[in-house]
């Protein structure tokens, strides 16, 4: 039974159900200005929200934060992780930052004003399928 049911999925999974999509369409930009940031940060991950830069930080061996960033290029220091984390990717969905960690596998979620609200383990992708 199991085996019928994941045969039917990747049979739904084909790529002629991915024909079905629109083609995405060109985005184009045009630069108008840098940010100047009064700090060095080694910035992993990074994005625009209320009129202001959201950045995650991290450094082998230096510190790991999160930061904001005003038009102007002021960093203000929202959380000071030190070295107990390697701060990576970050994005916001639902007033929430979610920030993943590199070495410790961990997602940290946080309010905008940079408080903790929970943690999540970060799924690591799983190995080939063992045989039964």
């Amino acid at each position: 039974m199991f085996r019928t049911l994941a045969l039917l999925a990747l049979l739904l999974a084909t790529p002629a159900h991915a024909a079905d999509c629109a083609r995405p369409a060109p985005l184009r930009f045009e630069v108008t200005g840098k940010i100047v940031r009064s700090e060095v940060g080694f910035t992993q991950g990074l994005e625009w929200r209320d009129g202001k830069l959201f950045e995650s930080t991290g450094a082998i061996g230096g510190h790991s934060g999160l930061n904001t960033i005003a038009p102007d290029g002021t960093v203000t220091n929202l959380l000071d992780q030190g070295t107990k984390v390697f701060g990576e990717g970050l994005t916001i969905l639902n007033d929430e930052i979610f920030q993943l960690t590199w070495t410790e596998h961990q997602v940290y979620v946080y309010d905008l004003a940079g408080k903790l609200k929970r943690t999540m383990p970060r799924s690591t992708p799983a190995g080939p399928p063992s045989s039964p």
